[in-house]
Formats: C-alpha cells, structure tokens, sequence
C-alpha cells in the first residue's frame, strides 16, 4: 500500500489530504475559542494543545491498537479530526520551510509561514514579534495565564532556541507566561499534570510529547516498527493522561474546555524536513467541531467570486478609475462616486447583515447589488503576506492601487511622498473629477507628522487643488463632514470616508461575530453608511447623476489585534451598487 493509499485509509478525519489545511488554522481555532461567549452554565474558557511531535499521519490508522489514548478517546466521544499540513504549502508545491519541529510548532503557535517568522528550520531565534499563542493571550488580556511544557531545548533552553527572546520579554514584562523545559518526557507529563491540578491552572496549555520523534529518528517513522509504534502508545496514553487530568478537576463543569491534539511533522525513513507526503501532512483532533474562517466565509454564497479568485483591494482603484473614464449613461450629466470604509470589519460579518435595522451594505445588497471578495496583505491566501494587514497599507492600496512595494506604505503611519499619488489628487489633477474629499479620524491619515497622506496633502493644498482633506474628532465627526458635503449642491465628485468604529471595538472587546460589541460595530457601520446613502439618493440631482457606491474594509482581525496573515485578518470585500467583475 503506497502512502496516499494509508491517507486514503484514514476515515476518522473530515477532510481529505488533497484538501488539507494550513497548521496555522491551530493558532485561529485557539483565538476563536478564546473570543467566542461562554456555554450556557460555564464560567472560564480553558485549551490545551497536546503535540505529538514527529508523529506521522498514518498513525491514526493505528488506534485499535491503542488501548487508552487522547485522540482515539476523542474521536471515540463525539470529537471531529481534519488533515493539516507542513513545510508552509500544500503538496505537491515546493516547500517554503522545513518540514521540521521548529518551523511547525512555530507556525501554529503565531500563524506565521517562515517568510513573515524567520523559522525556515530548527536553530533560530525568533523576534518578540510575531508573538506566539502563549504570550499573545495573555497580553492581549484573553487569559490570565499560560503555560508552554516541553523537553526539547531547542525551544526556548538553549542558544539558537525559537523562543529564547519570547521567553526574556514576557519575564521582563512580568507576563503570567510560564515556559518549562523538562528533562524527557516523563518530566513534561509531570508538569502538565501539576498545572491541572492546581486550582488556578493555566488557562492555555501548550504541551510537546517528544516520543515519536525521537523514535523515528532512531527507528524509522512507520508504524511496522515496534520502537516507533510504542512511541505513539505512550504519546497516546500520556495525551489521556492530560485528558483525564482535565476532567478531574473539581470545577471541570464550569469550564469551556477546548482539547486539540496535532503534530508539527510526520517524517521519512529516519529523518524529516523534506516534502514528502509522509513529512508534510498532519492532522488536528479536537473535542469540539472544526469549523475554520475558510468554512465559514465558504458560506457567502451571494459573492461574485470565490475566495480562491479573491481579487487584491488595489482593485477598488482600479473600479473607481474605471468607473469615471466610462461613457455617461443615457440621461445621466455627472459622474459621482463614494467609498464607504469600514475599518477593521470582518467579511464573515457580512453573514450578520439580518441584525442590522437598516444598513448600506445590507440595502446595496437588497436592491441588486453586487459582492466580491478581496485580500489585504498583499498576496492571497495561503501565501506569506507581503505587507502587515493594517489600516496603512490596507486602505494605501485601494487609495494608490498599489502595493506596498511600489507604495511605499508597508505599515501604520509609512509617510508617502507625493508620488505615488491617492485616488484623492490623480484624480483632479488627470481631470477625471472636478473635486475630490477624504474624511477620516484617525490622525495617521494625514494629520499627524508621520502620517501617509501628509506630503500629499501639503502638495495639493500648496497648489490649490480642489482635494479635500479633512479630520473629524471621531466617526460621529466623520458622519458629519460627509453629510454635509453630499448634502450640497456642489457635492464632491468622488468622497473617500472611513469609520472606525470595528477597528476600535475590535481592538477593545475583540474581533469576532460572538463579540456583542464588535457587532454593534457593523451596526454603527452601517447606520453610518445608509444614512450617507439616503442622503446621496434625496439629491434633487440623483436622476442627472451617475453614482458609484463602494463599501469596503481595509483589513479584518483576530483576537484583539491585526496585521497578521490569518484568513480573519486578510480576506475583505467590496460591496457595490454596480457590477465589480
């Protein structure tokens, strides 16, 4: 039987290996544990990772001869299993980092390929950012404490070990973070085990069974192997051990326990860091449904277009240059356009829309409106992303229709030069637009010293170029300057304003659809948005004017926090009242 024929085999797991996901999806299961409401009846949200480090996929064909372990217990009770993958890309693409112990842990614990770590292999010290799981929860004040229990000292005990400088920052931060490094396995049970059973356990468990791998570098990494099929028994019986461990304790029916069991490689003959299927394709148990943001946005099934076909957001450029060089429709005198942003809003909120009252997106949707995915980042997904997913290079892109390497714009607050010009200046001065206005308020637009569109705006005002810009105090302001102006007689050939309202209640509360105030988020958005809409349609001039009406994010988000690649940070959309594709 020829491995493909031993995956094919695997019937306990939902997917299949040509469809496997990313290792980093473990890092966006964790954070949507984390930000999603508490079960009726419980009181504290509580996870475990138990890695099984070197344990190849084909194991899993192995369970009935396992008499007690972790994952065939969990599968056994009503658990569900995906495949998942290594080296940084699925196969048969080339790999983009070993399929090594540090390149894969790494990967789940930030949701970082190698190209945005520096974790191509095993030997390297990672930077503070981007931060991993066990610190990130902690500071992000999602958890009180963490717990990061393993025996290998390459991860953090050693010189060249991966969290060597996560570990000194979250001591010099006093962070409730505790990195234990054991002497073998038996060492790490222990101190999982002492964890579990104190009252005020950790909160996130991240634990590394070394077992398989240090067998199958011995023996081989094939169940045929007696040495490497022990191994897996006592990876197993150990994973139990942490289960049972979890539902022993007094106050186990309080909490919400999520328990994933996963592997950051397989491996080949007696090695592993290659990209063979044997290497490359891992797996996630859980004890709670496997439901990624891929299967979710899946379910937007009004989209023009499919997540695979998501277009770069400099596409809003291009649609907005598009839409004034065309002809004037039949009985239509001027060419009139606006983008409403909505910074910072998830597209799976668009799957929410029925518990907006009223709202632009939901009534350009109503009414024929149009839909497509989009991707910040600066390359699609599940590629290393080129730039941070953040509110500068994020709305830079639509407003240049540029990337951040043309831009310049790689991060909050880059200051542009003149050229490349915004939407907002080529746009009046190609004469495309008669008049331009940008409405914001946040002070890294072009208010600040450093801020992106400053020179920019200096430029145009020094000439007397009919290009607005203008800072409100906050959204309300924001409403204000845009109402006004699309109230007037003379309003704005082309208006550019952003809200700001999911951003800051995703970074206060989090950014998550079972967060009740980042939904009221997508309702202030879009309250914001038909009001603009209403009065754009109550212009005594609407019938003379061609209009188009554009409404889009800069960037999603995770946790509390942005700029990262996962799909919550990095596939937006467009909304429209007219065709996009």
């Amino acid at each position: 039987m020829n491995y493909t024929e031993k995956l094919e085999n695997i019937k306990i797991l939902e997917n299949t290996w040509q469809t496997a996901i990313n290792q980093s999806e473990m890092y966006a299961l964790v954070m949507q544990h984390f930000y999603t409401p508490l079960p009726e009846g419980k009181k504290v949200k509580k996870a475990i990772v138990i890695g099984y480090d070197g344990c190849t996929c084909e194991m899993l064909n192995c369970l009935d001869g396992i008499e007690r372990g972790a994952i065939k217990y969990l599968i056994a009770n009503g658990g569900h299993g995906v495949f998942s993958y290594a080296g940084g890309a699925p196969y048969p693409e080339p790999i983009t980092q070993d399929t090594s112990t540090a390149p894969g842990w790494c990967t789940m614990l930030t949701a970082n390929l190698a190209q945005n770590s520096g974790i191509y292999s095993n030997g390297t010290t990672k930077e503070v950012d981007p931060k991993s799981l066990i610190i990130k929860l902690v500071e992000d004040r999602a958890i009180k404490k963490s717990s990061f229990c393993v025996s290998w000292e390459g991860h953090f005990s050693e010189e060249g070990a991966t969290y060597l400088k996560e570990k000194d920052y979250a001591e010099e931060k006093q962070l409730n973070c505790k990195f234990l490094c054991a002497k073998d396995d038996d060492g790490t049970r222990q101190n999982v085990l002492d964890d579990l059973s104190s009252d005020d356990c950790s909160d996130f468990i991240f634990s590394i069974l070394e077992y398989t791998d240090h067998f199958g570098h011995e023996v081989d990494y094939l169940p045929e192997k007696p040495g490497y099929m022990q191994a897996f028994r006592s990876a197993e019986q150990t994973g139990m051990d942490f289960v049972d461990a979890v539902m022993s304790r007094p106050t186990y029916g309080e909490e919400d326990w999520l328990i994933l069991v996963t592997s950051d490689h397989g491996g080949y003959q007696c090695g592993h860091g290659g990209p063979t299927l044997q290497e490359r394709i891992t797996y996630i148990i859980s004890n709670k449904e496997i439901v990624t943001q891929l299967d979710t946005l899946k379910k937007l099934s009004f989209m023009d277009n499919t997540l695979e076909t998501a277009l770069p957001q400099t596409v809003v450029y291009n649609i907005l240059e598009k839409h004034f060089k065309a002809p004037l429709p039949e009985g239509k005198k001027k060419k009139k356009a606006i983008v409403l942003g909505y910074d910072g809003l998830r597209t799976d909120m668009l799957l929410h829309l029925d518990s907006v009252e009223a709202g632009a997106a939901k009534k350009l949707l109503a009414n024929g409106g149009h839909a497509i995915f989009t991707y910040a980042g600066g390359t699609p997904y599940p590629q290393p992303i080129a730039h941070e997913t953040d509110t500068g290079p994020g709305w830079g892109a639509m407003l240049t229709g540029l990337q951040s390497k043309e831009s310049t714009i790689y991060y909050n607050n880059a200051v542009k030069q003149v050229e490349p010009r915004s939407s907002i200046l080529a746009f009046v001065e190609d004469g495309l637009t008669d008049s331009t206005a940008f409405y914001v308020s946040w002070g890294g637009h072009f208010t600040e010293e450093e801020s992106t569109y400053r020179l920019e705006k200096e430029y145009a005002e020094s000439k007397g170029i009919n290009a607005l810009y203008l800072r409100a105090g906050n959204d309300d302001g924001t409403l204000e300057n845009a109402l006004k102006d699309v109230k007037s007689p003379d309003c704005s050939d082309y208006i550019f304003t952003i809200f700001e309202y999911p951003d800051a209640l995703g970074h206060g509360n989090g950014f998550s659809p079972g967060i009740e105030k980042y939904m009221d988020s997508l309702i202030l958005s879009e309250k914001a948005g038909i009001t603009l809409l209403d009065a754009i349609e109550s212009r005594p001039t609407y019938n003379e004017e061609d209009w188009l009406i554009l409404v889009t994010p800069d960037h999603g988000g995770i946790g509390r926090a942005h700029s990262g690649p996962t799909l919550e940070e990095r596939i937006t959309f467009i909304v429209s009242n007219k065709e996009l594709l």
